[in-house]
């Protein structure tokens, strides 16, 4: 069967849809996902590209050039018509269900107990307020639906589709379409690193951590790939070490290279140098030892990037653990935690350890 087949007439799973709506918003955001850094034409077939580029798909008339921009400005003018009536919804039903909870015998704060017809009345409000919710979600996948059925064969804008698909909730239909899409584009690396993220939030993540080793073989040139690839290495140790036939020890020292090569692709970026610096409090749960110095040279180059006060002094405390903890040296220790103080007065773990360094030190 056509996995497109899989979705309801509507687009959505047969539940309950005040239900739907609770589920959906208890997800977590579809971090993890990336887009290509620019968009060179590619040929008819997909062939591999050279070192470096990423090809897309050409529109073959301009009719269809015209459709991919209609397309194109109508999703971005309506996630943010979407994300507004997610919230509106969202606090519908909480407010629906705190009145509800009130009614079963609880009082809210204000030791008031909804009425059956308060209750209604939100019950209501909040049905409405799903229905909005879901309609606009509707029309978008109406308007991929029927440009899809027009150009078939533009795999991007599938790519697009499989986005919103995630994005608002839908992962089966979501992984559906990016499986569709490395059926038509093959060498597209996105396609892999995305249902790479998808799967990891539908908790299939040895799958996922074989589609971002595929997306880097394709385009090693993505920081994004590497760090979700560190990640899976990091969270999910045991599938990697039985997959690949590596021994704890193996799979921190591939995570610890993932990391360092997205920091090498976006050497200014705080986020990824913090993710490998803090890494190193995990060693000991692979088994491996003596990882002081490397911490310490990892937390030395993120305190050297641009960062905020918090940043900063949260990269103080942490490097103090180090020599203090690991390197029994508590005068280094103590100088770092008293500049950390300044940027962070008042942080209770960095007075106890200030206390314990200095006491050392008599």
């Amino acid at each position: 069967m056509d996995e497109r087949k899989m979705k309801t007439v509507q687009g959505f799973p047969h539940r309950s849809f005040v239900l739907a709506l609770v589920l959906s918003l208890s997800a977590g955001s579809f971090a993890g996902a990336s887009e290509p850094p620019s968009e060179p034409a590619s040929p008819a077939t997909m062939a591999p590209p050279p070192p470096g580029v990423v090809l897309l798909y050409e529109p073959k008339t301009l009719a269809e050039t015209e459709a991919v921009v209609k397309l194109a400005l109508e999703d971005q003018e309506i996630r943010l018509v979407i994300a507004k009536a997610e919230e509106d919804a969202f606090g519908a039903v909480g407010a629906y269900r705190r009145a509800a909870f009130t009614l079963t015998g609880r009082a809210g704060r204000s030791g008031s107990r909804a009425t059956k017809q308060e209750l209604e009345a939100l019950y209501k409000a909040a049905a409405e307020k799903v229905m909005q919710y879901r309609g606009l979600i509707q029309t978008q996948l109406d308007r991929y639906e029927k440009f899809l059925a027009t150009y078939p064969d533009d795999w991007f804008q599938r790519h697009r589709y499989a986005w919103f698909l995630a994005d608002n909730h839908l992962e089966e239909d979501a992984a559906a379409e990016w499986r569709r899409v490395i059926e038509q584009a093959p060498t597209f690396p996105y396609a892999y690193n995305n249902l790479g993220t998808l799967y990891n939030h539908m908790g299939r993540d040895l799958e996922a951590m074989l589609l971002y080793r595929k997306a880097i073989e394709l385009y090693p040139e993505d920081a994004g790939f590497y760090a979700n690839l560190a990640v899976d290495y990091s969270t999910h140790r045991a599938e990697a070490s039985k997959e690949f036939g590596w021994d704890l020890p193996r799979v921190f020292r591939e995570c610890i290279e993932a990391y360092r090569r997205a920091r090498e692709l976006t050497p200014k970026d705080p986020e990824i140098a913090y993710d490998l610096a803090s890494q190193y409090v995990l060693a000991k749960f692979f088994g491996v030892q003596d990882t002081a110095d490397d911490a310490i040279a990892a937390w030395e180059y993120y305190l050297a990037l641009d960062l905020t006060p918090r940043q900063r002094g949260a990269a103080d405390r942490n490097l103090a653990t180090i020599y203090f903890r690991q390197k029994n040296d508590p005068a280094a220790a103590q100088r770092l935690l008293e500049e950390a103080l300044t940027l962070l007065p008042g942080d209770a773990t960095c007075k106890m350890l200030l206390d314990q360094a200095k006491a050392a030190k008599k």
